[in-house]
């Protein structure tokens, strides 16, 4: 048998390895893709957005999963009422989060999201999200701890106690596993363990409408309340800052304006230091749907920002409201305003964004 190899086919495969290996290693957005998994899994929410600001429009476009990925670490490192729209918002497609039953979860990193709607309070929606997680196979280890927490409380310790024991076999999670098989037979200091307590304060006793039918929640994607979902854990617990901050970004996503102008009173339980930026261009687009721009700011307003605004609806007068020529003049400038996205949201609606 001759095994000589040809000499150029040699050659041609080491320059076809090497450049697939150079793609890998160092093309920037696959490193910062790299990284943003990296930094997601071990909650590094601010390394995470460093790294995310490198990254260009359309690979948001490309991987569904990164925008869920940039909105947790928005909210967890406290910038999502100041910063959101830093970042590509895809229209109402990213409405957070994503609906347990979207066949589209596979996609958009389950865990990650599962481990949001168990610090919302929607306990439901994070054990079917879990169950998606281990369906996927890419974090089972994730999806057992979160699957423990969750039957932790709702009391079905039997369903719990076995995913320990397999939890304590792993070098990582012993510890973990084991402080929590001590907590099952001390049931007096499970019910102070601090990371079940917080989510006892704000969890609902049932995400889904009691009227809906079985085969239409696990099907149908648009019967998701998201409005009514947040309200009612804002019923529960007006502190639910989680519960806020999704409520504003789901009436600001879906260019809601005045319902956000509406609910700043509730800013009152929460602890920020003035009105969050977001929110000030909704009141400020308000006066601008208003056809005007008042002298006299409301209370507590960055000037700055007003200033800016009065520049958009001169720009705004100046194309005699043309949502597309007035997007045209100014998405270049001013990348990071919530105007721009809410005028391509307006323009989406009337299926014109095509023409920008």
């Amino acid at each position: 048998m001759n095994l000589k190899l040809n000499p150029w086919k040699v050659v041609f495969l080491l320059f076809f390895t090497a450049a697939i290996l150079c793609f890998f290693f160092f093309d920037a957005s696959a490193k910062a893709l790299r990284k943003i998994n990296y930094f997601s899994q071990r909650r590094m929410w601010n390394e995470l957005l460093a790294e995310a600001e490198k990254l260009p429009e359309k690979q948001y476009q490309k991987d569904p999963s990164l925008y869920t990925k940039v909105f947790n670490a928005l909210f967890y490192s406290g910038r999502l009422p100041y910063e959101e729209f830093k970042y590509p918002a895809y229209l109402a497609y990213n409405i957070p989060p994503p609906r347990p039953t979207n066949p589209r979860i596979a996609v958009l990193d389950p865990c990650l999201i599962a481990q949001a709607y168990l610090d919302l309070g929607l306990v439901n929606h994070a054990e079917l999200m879990s169950y998606w997680a281990k369906e996927s196979g890419d974090d089972p280890v994730c999806a057992d701890k979160q699957l423990v927490l969750i039957y932790i409380l709702k009391e079905n310790f039997r369903a719990a106690r076995p995913l320990l024991m397999r939890l304590k076999k792993t070098i990582h999670q012993r510890s973990w596993a084991e402080k929590y098989l001590k907590l099952l037979d001390d049931k007096s200091a499970l019910g102070q363990e601090e990371s079940l307590s917080r989510i006892r304060k704000v969890m609902i006793d049932s995400d889904f409408r009691e009227d809906e039918e079985l085969l239409i929640r696990l099907t149908n994607d648009a019967q998701f309340d998201y409005e009514g979902v947040f309200n009612r854990l804002l019923e529960k617990n007006k502190h639910n800052k989680m519960a806020f901050e999704y409520l504003m970004s789901y009436y600001l996503l879906t260019g809601q304006t005045q319902k956000v102008e509406e609910n700043l009173p509730r800013l009152s339980c929460f602890a920020y230091p003035g009105i969050p930026h977001n929110y000030q261009e909704a009141v400020l687009i308000n006066m601008i749907k208003g056809n005007a721009m008042p002298q006299k700011l409301p209370e507590k307003m960055d000037k700055a920002l007003a200033d800016k605004y009065r520049y958009f609806y001169e720009t705004y007068r100046k194309y005699k409201f043309s949502d597309i020529d007035t997007l045209n003049e100014l998405k270049d400038k001013h990348p990071g305003s919530y105007f721009i996205y809410y005028l391509k949201l307006r323009l989406d609606k009337n299926e014109k964004y095509s023409q920008i």
